[in-house]
């Protein structure tokens, strides 16, 4: 089966439970997942999220959230050339290297990646799954799904008016047209969780089980989540462990090397694994139980 496919098929899985509601004998896991619609880790983590899904469906029922980020608060709504700026931004070797393994990982997932087209500001797309959501948690995991696979595969701009409709129309989001047109329509709300977000994290994707007693950072694999799922669903007592190190300390390497041990044996934790450039290395830990 094809990776769309298959991804088709995890999609209409979160729908059903969504409309049939929790399956007698299965815990139920709700996933808050911020994101931002430019950020190609944050596809790959959803396309590893749903594999994980589809490994786990005979044991739990999912509930999925998305909330915004934005990687870049100031792009231009105009939009400018995505390769362009990545080059600018990065470097034009460092572009070409970060492109070369998307496109490597993408394959992987049975899609082209592809770095043509523009990229601007992502506000409108996230005031537009805002108002998914409002219509149910099903038509906004798949309206999440189109705008990732217009951008990242078909060059689609994700300010574009057009695109955002014809997402829309795609997953049955009603009143997409009406809502967009004015520019206040779910203004306050995104921005108030983009202020919630951004003073909690660093970077995206990132992945909340159970109203956060279990946190993951990155595009993680997706034995990585079925791990996650097993801990969401069994730790009960809270602990907050704050690692405060400094980068010359080598007793600070021989701390986390410990801690890292210590995290493959208990494994509710909060790993930051990828940066805003895509590029993956642990940037921070710290330990949410509960």
């Amino acid at each position: 089966m094809k990776a769309s496919n298959r991804s088709n098929l995890l999609d209409s899985y979160v729908s059903n439970r969504n409309m049939a509601g929790v399956s007698a004998g299965k815990k139920l896991i709700q996933i808050d997942i911020v994101s931002d619609t430019v950020c190609p880790w944050c596809f790959v983590g959803k396309r590893n999220l749903e594999k994980a899904f589809e490994a786990s469906r005979d044991r739990f029922d999912f509930e999925v959230r998305w909330h915004p980020f934005q990687l870049n608060p100031n792009a231009p709504k105009e939009g400018v050339d995505k390769r362009s700026y990545y080059e600018e931004k990065f470097g034009t070797n460092r572009s070409k290297q970060m492109e070369a393994r998307m496109a490597e990982i993408f394959r992987s997932h049975g899609l082209e990646y592809n770095l043509s087209g523009l990229t601007g500001s992502t506000l409108d797309s996230h005031r537009l799954i805002y108002f998914a959501g409002l219509q149910g948690h099903d038509k906004q995991h798949a309206l999440v799904a189109e705008l990732f696979l217009g951008y990242f595969t078909q060059a689609k701009y994700i300010g574009d008016r057009e695109f955002l409709l014809e997402s829309a129309q795609k997953v049955g989001v009603e009143g997409a047209a009406e809502f967009l047109e004015d520019p206040n329509n779910g203004l306050n709300e995104v921005n108030e969780e983009l202020e919630k977000y951004t003073r909690n994290i660093n970077g995206v994707p990132h992945f909340l089980f159970n109203n956060g007693k279990l946190a993951l950072s990155g595009g993680q694999p997706p034995e990585v989540f079925l791990r996650a799922f097993e801990a969401a669903t069994k730790r009960k007592k809270p602990v907050e462990i704050d690692v405060v190190a400094d980068t010359l300390c080598p007793w600070c390497f021989v701390a986390k090397r410990n801690l890292d041990k210590a995290l493959d044996l208990w494994w509710q934790v909060t790993i930051d694994t990828s940066s805003s450039s895509g590029g993956v290395g642990i940037n921070s830990i710290a330990m949410r139980l509960k």
